[in-house]
């Protein structure tokens, strides 16, 4: 739409690049009415990975901006060598990332996020280009005053504006647009630079707009086998056709891309592969993906600090008793010394009961009396490690590990314990995460100690644990965003405050560190327990992701006072979907790798019914494919039924 020269402003002695509305077609108002856009948009913006721009005119009838120049070349230019350093990607990433929080803290969507508009220079990447940027209301308004014609055509409802390969699902439908467009954009470059191929292949516009609409890019990991797990998990949320399921800012992607940076060799580890309560349904997704409850226990120490004298490091699986099976939750805890481990596990005939390993035994005992119909969602090591109290078919109970007598501490209890103090005081929270209640040991009177919120609030509160002093407690805010945060609170005093962002699940230790969930990793965050402050930054404390489920802010894993964790690991690698003949010979691929389990052939062996699931949100679907022409869904979990068919 324009020319741009390299030019010298004899004023200030510098080197600057013009940009020109050429004359015949600076009598097109939407051309200069795109060009005035695109000079107004950055004069609202000054960001060190922004082109800056310096002046706005016209002289006989043509218009120009004059702009930053810069040295160096553009990211199109670069990927036609192929893909870039791993190290490369995630810091042109995050300076991209930058570049779009800002301008959608200020209002601005710049809807045509492609290699072309992104400069390689010296001193990091800049973002070029916002002809197309959808400004502002308030920007907007004031354009219109001086431009009538400055907002037609490009934001109006129904337009189709941007480059198509780099386009979200909802841009392409030519429905409103915002910062979670360009998300999306980012994450189709994060992908081409990661794998020198662009997410979304096709041979014309149409098939560029069927693949953005109906299909997923092959994970990263499948083209460049030596990329960090971490920054597959970013780029696929980056590329979630729903808004709502990707990161919801720039921010968030920033913070991701530079923590898989920091974390540096640890986030490259190869990947081995009801009631109000959480439902059975999505539970058994997160079970469903390994065999065996995977306990592991080290000195985390290891991690946390360097040490002259190595740290012996013991990993090992725990698994259960012949005839059991893990229990759909996975629930395990702890003894507060680390030298025992309590899991839930089921018989064949549906009952769950509760056992007990002593870590330098490798034989486990189930607890008298723990046999239940319902399901053990949650159990906790009293202090001095010679209990365990659960919820056992409505009661709280505490279940004796030394033999002696069970005790029923109140007759009904509809929550989850979490955590216990020496005075016998309970900490639980209410399903499905919502609330955070205390229980004494004189009575069974439930006392809410979740903060007091705002009317129409949507956080829920869930996970506290308390701290030695037996009165302040970490526990965690749990957001429909996903963004969840770890506070502190106390017995005795209602007010709470934030320690970690974009952080649940949390845990103590007493080496001075919290450990607590984010987005299915366990990280660790400095913390002094007397003054009740963190430092520093929160790093990477083990280095496999754990199975989650990100809505609830749960993650399975626990921690012992001398430091010890036991973790259980997502393992579900992609799988594909493949006809073999009776001699085991391949007839045909159905489709990419995807995250299916349990295939069933029909009489007719004609069509194949397959449960897909998305492991961040453990939710799953059951899918029939005929043939491998197409996919028609038969059953959503919850219950909801219809048809849909999408041509491969």
């Amino acid at each position: 739409m324009g020319e741009v020269y390299r030019a010298r402003d004899t004023r200030l002695d510098r080197t600057v690049a013009i940009k020109i509305l050429p004359e015949h077609l600076s009598s097109d108002p939407g051309r200069r009415a795109r060009f005035e856009r695109e000079a107004r948009t950055i004069s609202g913006l000054s960001h060190p990975n922004i082109c800056a721009l310096f002046d706005i005119g016209d002289q006989d009838g043509i218009y120009y901006v004059v702009l930053e120049y810069l040295e160096g070349r553009t990211l199109a230019d670069r990927l036609v060598k192929g893909p870039l350093p791993v190290s490369e990607v995630l810091k042109v990433g995050a300076d991209i990332a930058s570049a779009l929080e800002t301008a959608h803290r200020n209002g601005i969507v710049h809807r045509d996020l492609k290699p072309a508009n992104v400069m390689l220079t010296k001193t990091g990447a800049k973002l070029l280009d916002f002809g197309l940027a959808k400004p502002s209301a308030a920007l907007a308004s004031a354009a219109a005053v001086d431009e009538p014609t400055l907002s037609k055509s490009l934001t109006e409802e129904g337009v189709i504006v941007g480059t198509f390969r780099y386009m979200a699902p909802e841009q392409l439908e030519g429905k409103d647009t915002d910062g979670r467009t360009d998300i999306f954009a980012l994450g189709a470059l994060l992908y081409e630079m990661s794998t020198g191929a662009s997410a979304f292949g096709g041979a014309s516009r149409a098939s560029i707009i069927a693949a953005i609409m109906n299909s997923q890019p092959a994970p990263i990991s499948a083209l460049q086998p030596q990329s960090p797990p971490a920054l597959d998990r970013v780029v696929q949320t980056c590329l979630a056709k729903d808004p709502d399921e990707r990161w919801q800012t720039a921010h968030d992607v920033r913070l991701q891309l530079e923590w898989i940076r920091d974390a540096g060799s640890q986030a490259g580890v190869p990947r081995v592969k009801g009631q109000r309560r959480i439902t059975r349904e999505r539970i058994a997704w997160a079970s469903a993906t390994f065999l065996l409850l995977a306990v592991a226990t080290m000195s985390v120490m290891r991690f946390f600090e360097p040490s002259s004298r190595p740290q012996p490091k013991i990993m090992f699986s725990v698994e259960p008793p012949p005839g059991y099976r893990p229990n759909l939750v996975g629930v395990a805890a702890l003894s507060p010394d680390g030298s025992q481990v309590a899991y839930a596990v089921t018989d064949a005939k549906g009952k769950q009961s509760v056992w007990v390993r002593a870590l330098d035994s490798l034989s486990p005992r189930r607890l008298e009396g723990s046999e239940s119909a319902a399901d053990y969602n949650s159990f906790v090591w009293t202090p001095d490690g010679k209990a365990v109290v659960a919820v056992a078919d409505g009661k709280l109970v505490r279940l004796s590990t030394m033999g002696g007598a069970n005790e029923v501490l109140c007759e009904k209890f509809d929550a989850y314990p979490s955590t216990i103090n020496r005075d016998g005081t309970v900490l639980a929270w209410t399903a499905p995460p919502t609330k955070i209640i205390s229980v004494s040991p004189d009575d069974c009177t439930p006392r809410e100690k979740s903060p007091s919120d705002a009317p129409g609030s949507d956080v829920k509160y869930g996970y506290p644990h308390f701290l030695p002093d037996g009165n302040h407690f970490l526990f965690a805010a749990i957001r429909k965003d996903k963004h969840h945060e770890v506070l502190l609170g106390s017995l005795d005093d209602p007010k709470t405050r934030v320690l970690v962002r974009n952080g649940s699940d949390p845990k103590y230790i007493t080496a001075g560190y919290i450990l607590f969930s984010r987005d299915g990793y366990l990280m660790a965050q400095r913390f002094d327990a007397k003054s009740q402050t963190t430092s520093g930054e929160p790093f990477l404390a083990y280095p496999n992701q754990l199975n989650f489920y990100a809505a609830f802010g749960w993650a399975a894993f626990d921690a012992s006072s001398n430091e010890s964790i036991s973790a259980q690991e997502q393992s579900v690698p992609p799988r594909l979907l493949r006809w073999y003949d009776r001699s085991g010979q391949v007839l045909k691929t159905l489709g990419d790798p995807e995250y299916a389990a349990g295939p069933r052939l029909d009489a007719q062996e004609t069509h194949v019914l397959v449960s897909l699931f998305n492991p961040r949100t453990h939710a799953g679907d059951v899918w029939s494919r005929e043939g491998g022409r197409a996919f028609t869904i038969v059953q959503e979990a919850g219950g909801q039924r219809g048809r849909r068919a999408t041509s491969e």
